[in-house]
């Protein structure tokens, strides 16, 4: 008699494109300019892109846009992905992916804080750094003539000069407040 309970073996993998990295690329100087310009909008664009290289890689049903949205949430599992893959193709140093998810949840929650306080919340940037270094470190390892994204395109231009309107009207508004 057939075991009910038993689980079905996995499906075989299905190859995916070896001319991708697995996942986003983009260099960390890049990533950092344009969060900062785009006030944190980037970062959702960062986690969207990750997301949509990780369904294509594990060919899953993975929302991506709410994992994006919620990014907050769902940092931990995109986070050990990455540190997982270092560790198979035993890249050193290996992502420390709960301390890192945990270091974004806090920072983030930091702009509920009062005053000067909020502030704290552009540190969320630093756990996307260094996820991104690990990122491309395994980006490189497979992939080792893949585009590292780390020019600027006239797209991300327009973006930034919107970015530096944006952060003159708040400086003014910070000074005139004064």
């Amino acid at each position: 008699m057939e075991n009910p309970y038993q689980q079905t073996p996995p499906a075989p993998a299905r190859p995916y494109s070896t001319s991708q990295p697995p996942y986003f690329a983009v260099s960390t100087f890049k990533l950092m300019v344009m969060s900062l310009a785009t006030l944190g909008f980037y970062e959702l664009f960062w986690f969207l892109k990750h997301w949509q290289r990780v369904k294509e890689r594990e060919r899953s049903a993975i929302w991506i846009i709410p994992r994006s949205l919620f990014a907050v949430l769902f940092s931990y599992a995109l986070f050990r992905r990455i540190a997982t893959s270092q560790k198979e193709r035993q890249l050193a140093p290996s992502l420390a992916a709960a301390f890192w998810a945990l270091c974004l949840f806090m920072f983030n929650a930091a702009m509920f804080l009062p005053g000067n306080w909020s502030l704290l919340n552009f540190l969320s940037l630093v756990p996307l750094l260094v996820t991104q270094a690990a990122a491309n470190q395994v980006n490189k390892h497979d992939v080792p003539d893949h585009d590292p994204n780390s020019t600027f395109s006239p797209l991300n231009k327009l973006v930034l000069w919107i970015g530096l309107a944006v952060w003159f009207n708040i400086l003014a508004g910070l000074i005139q407040a004064n």
